[in-house]
């Protein structure tokens, strides 16, 4: 347990700008084999969703499980991500929160926090940036082909009253402290990494995912993956960090989506355009939405209604050559 208190000091003080991440890598895989680990289960069925942006002007879509699925370029993946290292691939998704048993029909609640994961145009803008426009993604839909366990990592306390999820999951965390007793020691650990994993990282250097991300690294080894709540969205959506092979054994791809985010002003609209069912070893064929309320005209007159010139937003939209898609 000494180890763990010195672990836990050097997290306390650890100094991103002046500290090599290596005094922390070189303490994790000692300390925590015998720190109990906070799980809970993803039970069969449960759907997990991952978004890609497209990249515009649209050239072409995504057809295959593969397009949408985790990064196997792994000399190309040179930054830590919050669940990752460099040159290692997890697969980033987003599920509805524990508190939902409803199974979802198509590709709903989980989606939205997926899309909030990945787009820019919601973060706070640099003094040189314009937060407005039209962004577009592939969406797949995966869902668990039985019940397993994933480590869970508890959101920082302070969201405790501010959101239904983030009290679901420290409430499950403190049950499993309970059942297996935890000292102080694994208690103080366990607070400071929540810190970590609720840290908001806009124009904050990437090596500040580093903690979060060495410490998904050694725990997934024992577990196939680690569930957390989404700080983009307040820690009101949920996230599952997975292995590839986690993926590949326990999931089955179910259907796919093409989906558009639109803001402008303050205005945000997000829906689908097309959908398309797995279809096995054949790219898939995406069939188009029937939303009327989500059309071109109508999406434009919305704005148009609400007092919000319109020629920059069709500017944008031919920009992206919106009509090929």
């Amino acid at each position: 347990m000494n180890k763990l208190i010195e672990l836990n000091k050097l997290l306390k003080r650890f100094n991103f700008t002046r500290q090599d991440l290596s005094e922390f890598e070189d303490h994790i895989e000692h300390t925590l084999k015998n720190v109990p680990a906070s799980r809970m289960k993803i039970e069969k069925g449960r759907a997990i969703y991952r978004c890609r942006k497209y990249s515009l002007p649209l050239k072409s879509l995504f057809y295959f499980e593969s397009d949408l699925s985790f990064r196997t370029d792994l000399n190309n993946i040179s930054e830590f991500g919050r669940c990752n290292v460099p040159n290692t691939s997890v697969f980033y998704g987003s599920t509805y929160s524990p508190n939902i048993h409803d199974k979802p029909q198509m590709i709903d609640p989980g989606f939205t926090t997926a899309l909030l994961e990945t787009t820019k145009l919601l973060d706070p803008p640099k003094s040189s940036e314009i937060s407005e426009g039209v962004e577009i993604y592939g969406v797949g839909m995966w869902e668990a082909t039985e019940d397993f366990d994933v480590f869970i990592m508890p959101p920082n306390e302070a969201w405790r009253k501010e959101s239904k999820l983030a009290k679901k999951l420290l409430e499950i965390h403190e049950e499993n402290m309970i059942q297996t007793e935890a000292s102080d020691e694994i208690r103080e650990f366990y607070k400071i990494m929540g810190s970590e994993f609720s840290k908001y990282m806009h124009n904050k250097p990437n090596e500040e995912y580093g903690i979060s991300a060495l410490f998904s690294n050694h725990t997934v080894k024992s577990a196939g993956g680690v569930a957390y709540s989404s700080v983009k969205t307040e820690h009101n959506g949920f996230n599952l960090a997975l292995t590839p092979d986690t993926i590949d054994r326990k999931f089955n791809f179910k259907r796919a989506g093409i989906a558009e985010l639109w803001k402008f002003g303050k205005d945000i609209h997000i829906h689908f355009t097309k959908t398309a069912e797995r279809n096995e070893g054949i790219p898939l064929v995406y069939k188009k939405v029937e939303a009327p309320e989500c059309s071109f005209e109508n999406m434009i007159n919305l704005y148009k209604n609400k007092g919000i010139d319109t020629s920059h937003i069709i500017k944008t939209l031919d920009e992206c050559k919106y009509s090929k898609i």
